[in-house]
């Protein structure tokens, strides 16, 4: 036993350690990403005063972005002309960064530059043609984030045009730039790349366009270059190994050829992409995508590539653990060549040696990295913390999971009957949905989280379902589910619970969107007026108050206490400001018990039973009954459906012998 202790110890302090690390990365990339709508701003082309950073508190017209800043004095009258490109950049960073709340972006102005664009044959980035890949490619996803649901015909005609042509593009060995302007079919063009590729494969999937007979030999390219690169890079130094063609080839196998590709061939070449990492966190630039007219050659950046990386792997983050200090070393590329010379963080690709003036699309490129690479350490420290505790993984969103229960019936304030679920939808569930999201549900990315019911405590008899409330109310909203109890307090004995409940709220304190249970939590919360209560157990009590409420101010989870004693549970605990609401759980209501026994006993014999099951004074031990009890009643009258009178007056609810809960039942919702 001494050498499990040991060995669970070791586990935990590795767990810790690995976590103060992740902490300090996370505070280190937040204090960078700190200043991301005031450094936008910056670039930022608006015909009126209004700055990104009102951005933060409610709506706001979202107009073009220029490449470099303008000269002072011309930002705000619009004089200088949007880069479509660099403006696709900057709206893909505002949509991952977390103070921009959904529906606060008004695209409205942006959208009505780009069809002007379009409609002058001018949709084009400097140097390149109109509806070149490169711009269509930036752009299409961008316009898909911030029209509408249905789009204005205009919108319409652009994107079947932009489709055509990609589908063009697509219908050959990977996509190439011309290596000049030229109207000729024959003009020199540069070598195919993956980064091109991928930029016009996503922007179909955006729209819904990927027609996999169009894009095929692009994708054949693609799985073919990719097996190349990675031969080329384990054969040893080859000048012809690129890591960008590596790194954007198999982010299209993996999005568009998953079923070829493997999950060994995944991880092969993750670690084939890192380990040509330069040692200062980027990678070494190879071959050029195209030319910007008389500006010089374009490269892929690193930070376009990562943020590409984080984007796509998002549901499979854990196959970027093994490679953590190669994406921290890019952090530290980013603070070591930030320029603060206008105030915030900017930076530039470095393309051009000459040119030291930051640009929009790479301070945004790199702001997007910071902000979804946050998120993942985010979701990695959540994930060792959950590890610590007894928890249900996230699922799809399930609305109609409260369905599946035979339910209470709860009495409002203004005493109107309404069914649990139904309570919980209303109050605590649909005000957590994202607008314009289907079945999207989060506290974080609320405009108005504060607003919101967010903890309650659950009190009732034992057996009526308080635990499995708060699962379904997970299951509801797509969350994970953290359950505690006494035990996790006290598993390092009972002079180090006070101890152990600092480190367990300060992990709790890191999840995010998740549903965090207390379960018969009484004797840790146990009222102090007790006089027979121990000073140990008032002491506890006393250090749990300020860890529930900064929970509670908190604001990124739901959480619960579920108890069988609410009486004996501290006043101070169950006031207002620490808890939303009091819900009383009882058995399910008199009907859901019928339409139990409905569905159990089937219609024939439901029908012969069901008059003396609505008579007294079967009635009242019915209403009392628990959802086992009932179903054991139920699985009796089937097994003796000619003795239904015997078995009806043999029943009897447990509940039927408590007076408390027997002049209580049918009161729930207390404020």
């Amino acid at each position: 036993m001494e050498i499990a202790m040991s060995t669970a110890g070791r586990a935990r302090a590795g767990r810790q350690e690995d976590l103060e690390a992740l902490r300090a990365l996370k505070r280190r990339t937040a204090e960078l990403a700190a200043t991301h709508l005031e450094a936008l701003d910056l670039f930022y082309l608006s015909h009126d005063v209004e700055s990104l950073s009102h951005l933060a508190d409610g709506p706001i017209s979202v107009g073009g972005f220029a490449a470099v800043m303008p000269p002072h004095g011309e930002r705000r009258d619009g004089s200088t002309r949007a880069s479509l490109a660099s403006t696709a950049a900057c709206v893909r960073s505002l949509l991952v960064c977390p103070t921009v709340k959904p529906g606060h972006a008004d695209f409205t102005g942006l959208l009505k530059n780009v069809l002007v664009r379009y409609e002058s044959g001018q949709l084009s980035t400097y140097g390149l043609e109109h509806l070149n890949p490169f711009t269509i490619g930036q752009l299409l996803p961008v316009l898909r984030d911030v029209v509408g649901a249905t789009p204005e015909p205009a919108v319409d005609a652009l994107v079947n045009e932009a489709v055509a042509r990609l589908h063009h593009e697509l219908n050959s060995d990977g996509v190439a730039m011309p290596a000049k302007t030229s109207p000729h079919a024959d003009q020199q063009r540069f070598l195919p790349h993956g980064y091109l590729t991928y930029g016009a494969l996503f922007a179909l999937a955006a729209w819904d366009q990927h027609e996999n007979d169009l894009v095929m030999p692009s994708l054949r390219w693609s799985e073919t270059e990719l097996y190349r690169q990675i031969a080329l890079f384990h054969s040893g130094h080859d000048e012809r190994s690129d890591a960008y063609q590596l790194g954007y080839n198999l982010l299209i196998q993996y999005r568009f050829n998953r079923f070829r590709l493997g999950g060994s061939l995944v991880e092969l070449g993750l670690q084939t992409l890192f380990s040509a990492q330069l040692e200062r966190g980027v990678w070494e630039k190879r071959d050029p995508l195209f030319r910007y007219g008389d500006h010089g050659e374009a490269y892929c950046f690193s930070f376009e590539l990562l943020s590409s990386l984080l984007r796509e792997l998002r549901d499979d983050w854990s196959l970027l653990v093994p490679f953590e200090e190669h994406l921290s070393r890019a952090v530290e590329w980013a603070a070591r060549n930030a320029s603060h010379r206008h105030g915030p963080p900017l930076w530039r690709s470095a393309h051009l040696v000459e040119n030291t003036t930051p640009q929009s699309w790479a301070t945004a490129e790199v702001y997007s990295f910071l902000q979804l690479y946050s998120s993942y350490l985010s979701w990695r420290i959540q994930t060792i913390v959950r590890e610590d505790f007894r928890s249900r993984p996230a699922l799809p969103p399930n609305p109609s999971t409260f369905d599946e229960l035979y339910q209470p019936e709860i009495r409002t304030p203004k005493d109107e009957p309404v069914l649990l679920g139904q309570l919980l939808r209303e109050r605590l569930l649909e005000p957590l949905r994202l607008p314009g999201e289907p079945a999207s549900y989060s506290l974080v990315r609320s405009t108005h989280p504060r607003s919101k019911d967010r903890s309650g405590i659950l009190y009732g008899p034992p057996g009526t379902g308080k635990t499995t409330y708060v699962r379904k109310v997970a299951e509801y909203l797509g969350w994970p589910m953290v359950v505690l109890d006494p035990s996790d307090f006290a598993e390092e004995g009972l002079p180090l619970i006070a101890t152990v409940a600092s480190r367990v709220f300060s992990e709790l304190l890191e999840l995010e969107d998740t549903v965090i249970l207390f379960d018969e939590m009484e004797a840790l919360m146990h009222s102090r007026s007790d006089a027979g209560g121990s000073f140990e157990q008032k002491f506890l009590t006393t250090s749990l108050l300020p860890k529930l409420q900064e929970l509670a101010d908190r604001a990124s989870c739901l959480f619960f206490v579920a108890t069988n004693h609410l009486e004996t549970v501290d006043p101070a605990v169950q006031r207002p400001g620490r808890f939303d609401f009091r819900l009383q759980i009882m058995p399910p209501a008199y009907e859901e018990k019928l339409r139990q026994a409905r569905d159990c006993l089937g219609p024939e014999l439901f029908g012969r039973v069901e008059a003396d099951l609505r008579r007294q004074p079967y009635r009242e031990n019915i209403r009392l009954a628990s959802r086992n009890e009932m179903r054991s009643l139920c699985d009796d009258l089937q097994r003796r459906p000619d003795q239904i009178e015997e078995i009806l007056s043999q029943f009897r609810a447990e509940l039927m012998d408590d007076e408390r809960f027997r002049e209580d039942a049918g009161v729930g919702l207390r404020p």
